[in-house]
């Protein structure tokens, strides 16, 4: 929020107007509420980096509203159903644990990157063909690449968030209300592409990572124990129509929850890496000093 914005709403107002050249303001879109806030921050979840206020608007004319993109960027229009169908595709983005642990510190990045591994991500593959018009500059350049287009992180949180509110045929909780929680599969079980064959939308715990060393993910479920308290206690609000603990930002107390488990596994995961190197360093220096005897 910069000096002068009257208040969250009109700040990403005014920031949708700037950053894709839609405006909101017209009389065609009206704000349907706010989602909870989420929280931006670096060196997982430790340093505070600012607070995302995400407004959903609901377009009420027909037709497609005009846009004005930067020459960068690449606007995809998604029908909700696409995203709500119960055959949606799951894959993975895989990012490098070690940038955000020290992005200044090369040999540091290197090290952290031995110990402690990958984050895998999960993420929607969303069919290009159900994407509509695509808007930018030079729209040639699109169509010839195709790109395979993946929503993932914090975008998808968000997006669940909508879709845990939704009515659907699908699979539901009491009170026709998703549950955060509520899916056929966990889409981090393995690194192959998926198919959902029954929930609107996997739990929001699918926008959490996963590391590519097992053991980093044992001792996350070890230290996770406020973080599972947390995911219960917001299933049970979804499930009483959120009616409990409405002030409680669910979203944003899941994820500290998560990454201060995350932090503490990869305390423990470095320490006992460096306990195991010792250890072998001490068993082949007195081989070799008892084979010299």
């Amino acid at each position: 929020m910069e000096e002068g914005d009257e208040g969250g709403l009109y700040t990403s107002m005014r920031q949708t107007w700037e950053e894709i050249g839609l405006d909101l303001a017209e009389k065609d879109f009206l704000c349907v509420g706010q989602l909870d806030d989420r929280e931006i921050t670096t060196s997982l979840g430790k340093r505070l980096l600012m607070i995302l206020s995400p407004f959903v608007f609901l377009q009420v004319s027909p037709g497609e509203a005009p846009t004005d993109p930067p020459p960068e960027t690449t606007l995809h229009w998604i029908p909700l159903s696409a995203l709500a169908d119960h055959e949606t595709v799951w894959s993975h983005v895989r990012v490098d644990v070690a940038s955000r642990l020290a992005p200044r510190h090369s040999w540091i990045k290197i090290l952290v990157r031995i110990l402690v591994g990958s984050m895998q991500f999960s993420a929607i593959v969303l069919d290009p063909s159900l994407t509509g018009r695509q808007s930018r500059k030079d729209d040639r350049t699109v169509s010839r690449r195709k790109p395979k287009l993946k929503l993932w992180g914090l975008t998808l949180g968000m997006t669940l968030d909508l879709l845990a509110f939704m009515h659907t045929p699908f699979r539901r909780g009491e009170k026709g209300i998703g549950s955060p929680t509520d899916y056929a599969f966990s889409p981090n079980s393995t690194e192959r592409e998926n198919t959902v064959d029954e929930a609107l939308a996997p739990s929001m715990t699918s926008v959490f990572p996963r590391f590519s060393y097992p053991d980093v993910n044992f001792w996350i479920w070890v230290f996770g124990k406020r973080y599972r308290e947390v995911i219960r206690e917001w299933e049970d609000s979804l499930l009483m129509g959120g009616s409990n603990n409405r002030r409680i930002n669910w979203a944003g107390s899941a994820l500290n929850a998560f990454y201060a488990a995350v932090r503490k596994a990869l305390v423990v995961v470095i320490i006992l890496r460096a306990i195991g190197v010792l250890l072998a360093m001490g068993i082949g220096a007195w081989w070799l000093l008892s084979g010299d005897r």
